[in-house]
């Protein structure tokens, strides 16, 4: 199949660029393909395009920064997380009347799960400021990676993707709630198929104050 313009790609890796044999030559020497095209070989290594590209894309993505830095929005890091105190927050905040927020990571904490610790639940006060963590340990759930589902008394409920220890290799995720004070207790341990398992949405509560997956 004849193509009049284009882009080809030749075995020894250098571009091919097709171009009407009525065009005016842009490049060194070329010679017609069987369609009547004119093949113009660049070798890569010797052009300055992907110089010249990288200072486009540098240019393209400093005229996208730039204006979002001028137009006054404030940013303030409220928490940082450093592993101990959890890792890799995933799942959306919850946020009460006073502006606590609640969360979970998926890793971090002192629970023993490899070397990044199993995940944890956490509540910081409006400033940013831990007031509790829960820290999974396997058998009470592993890496929560939805955020949590918080009742008009305090309490909080969620899931963890692995962990309870049952059939599954490392269990296969709990329905956790902890109450004000961050204290847990498991709701239910998956068994694997069709009981289910590795449950990774976030809670949702029906009229009657009963929690589902």
């Amino acid at each position: 199949m004849c193509v009049r313009e284009g882009l080809g790609q030749p075995l020894d890796g250098s571009r091919a660029i097709l171009r009407p044999r009525n065009a005016l030559p842009t490049a060194p020497a070329s010679s017609p393909d069987r369609c009547g095209n004119e093949l113009m070989r660049h070798n890569p290594a010797r052009s300055p395009a992907r110089s010249i590209s990288a200072v486009f894309v540098t240019l393209v993505l400093a005229s996208i920064a730039v204006p979002a830095q001028t137009q006054g929005a404030k940013f303030k890091v409220l928490h940082t997380f450093h592993g101990p105190n959890g890792n890799g927050p995933a799942g959306a905040l919850a946020m009460d009347s006073a502006g606590n927020l609640y969360g979970t990571t998926e890793a971090g904490g002192t629970g023993k799960c490899g070397n990044y610790g199993c995940g944890t639940a956490f509540k910081l006060n409006k400033d940013g400021k831990q007031v509790w963590l829960h820290s999974f340990n396997v058998a009470d759930g592993e890496e929560p990676s939805a955020g949590l589902l918080r009742d008009s008394a305090g309490n909080l409920f969620g899931t963890t993707d692995y962990g309870g220890k049952m059939n599954c290799l490392s269990g296969c995720g709990v329905v956790f709630n902890l109450d004000s004070s961050g204290m847990e207790s498991v709701r239910y341990r998956f068994k694997a198929p069709p009981d289910g398992d590795t449950p990774q949405s976030l809670l949702a509560r029906d009229k009657l104050g009963k929690s589902m997956a």
